[in-house]
């Protein structure tokens, strides 16, 4: 199984060596420019083929690497950024590519490995022979630890902070047999409810209040851009506030998710989401743009899957319309479902995810029996299964 293990380096790390970084990145971003320049100016996507483009850039090599006094890995891969766009261009069409900034490619072994040292920090890399200090947790420092194989990284800034996102290959648990499954409802008022027994709710109010005051100050900010622009440094910044704050939801409610399939030994369920792309006011689509269920849902995959647990995603239809004790329909007002049969009312996530659990069970009974004969194409009763 393929992860990328994000580690961040240490601020204690001295000057010098932070200064070597600046100078390697923007080395790294010069290579991109000449090798760029070179194939623009040499029309270089005409000759149509991966081979013989990296061919023809090939040439430019040496005098790229004695003019910048760069790394040949470095310069190998700047070479093959430059390349991986032209391809993805030819194949859309459209404009010629714009050159962007992007992160430097290093290669396990030839310009970093990754060793432990002294007792302050658990985990260092050595990049271009500079060794830095890196900052991580135990789950992080355990997958590097089980890590069969270690391969490219990525070193990039954000904030002004380093950080080196690690690809890793790790063995899978083995498979878990459940006795049951939870039903997780992931909600704009409440990260999670999760159902197995009892529902457990996962919320994250003061970090949405935080979300919405960034978006105000960001409305703010914008009605003051001079006219034409679109955005500024302090706009920037507070995106990226609010994309972190969405990290730290997703990986905190999936973590607590897989924690309680762990302790109960149950699959997960969760809805197959598909949010329309119309039909709803500014500020609407503004909170389901920020609801992170995409990458809660892809976070539990891979934390379940880690851990051998089964995630089965199941179709939305009528989850939240219908009563999970008489199967009627409902109506919900605001946080709360009433059943328009038998006249019950519940918390409307909770009721979601009894739901949500009832079609998983459905589906892995249907597993489990050699003489079932596949599932109606109805809503109510179609789940798709994903992992094992």
């Amino acid at each position: 199984m393929k992860l990328t293990v994000q580690l961040k380096v240490s601020r204690k790390t001295n000057k010098a060596k932070l200064l070597f970084l600046e100078e390697l990145y923007g080395k790294y971003q010069t290579a991109l420019k000449l090798f760029y320049n070179y194939a623009k100016d040499n029309q270089l996507h005409r000759l149509g083929k991966r081979s013989l483009i990296e061919k023809e850039l090939q040439k430019l090599y040496y005098a790229v690497k004695e003019s910048l006094n760069l790394h040949s890995q470095l310069v190998q891969s700047a070479r093959r950024d430059v390349v991986n766009d032209i391809m993805s261009w030819l194949k859309v069409g459209g404009e010629y590519p714009k050159l962007l900034e992007k992160p430097l490619t290093l290669v396990y072994d030839r310009s970093y490995r990754l060793f432990e040292h002294g007792k302050e920090f658990k985990l260092w890399a050595k990049i271009c022979g500079v060794a830095y200090p890196l900052e991580l947790g135990d789950t992080q420092l355990g997958l590097i630890k089980k890590a069969e194989k270690i391969g490219e990284a990525k070193l990039l800034k954000r904030d002004d902070e380093w950080y080196l996102h690690v690809s890793i290959e790790v063995k899978e648990a083995e498979p878990l047999n459940p006795k049951g499954v939870l039903g997780v409802d992931l909600g704009l008022r409440n990260s999670a409810v999760v159902t197995g027994s009892k529902p457990v709710f996962i919320k994250h109010r003061r970090l949405l209040y935080r979300v919405s005051y960034y978006w105000k100050k960001i409305d703010l900010l914008k009605s003051k851009l001079p006219k034409g622009q679109r955005t500024s440094k302090r706009i920037k910044r507070l995106w990226r506030k609010i994309a972190r704050i969405n990290r730290f939801i997703a990986h905190d409610t999936s973590a607590k998710i897989v924690k309680l399939a762990l302790k109960t030994q149950k699959a997960i369920a969760l809805e197959k989401l598909e949010v329309p792309n119309s039909g709803y006011n500014r500020e609407w689509s503004r909170r389901l743009s920020n609801w992170v269920r995409g990458k809660i849902i892809k976070y539990v995959q891979y934390k379940a899957k880690l851990n051998g647990i089964p995630v089965i995603l199941v179709n939305p239809a009528h989850t939240s319309r219908e009563c999970h004790v008489c199967g009627g329909d409902g109506e919900r007002f605001s946080s709360t479902f009433k059943c328009k049969v038998c006249g019950r009312t519940y918390n409307a996530d909770f009721n979601a995810s009894v739901n949500i659990a009832r079609r998983a069970t459905s589906l892995l009974a249907r597993r489990r029996n050699p003489a079932s004969v596949g599932l109606r194409d109805d809503g109510r009763k179609l789940p798709i299964f994903s992992g094992e």
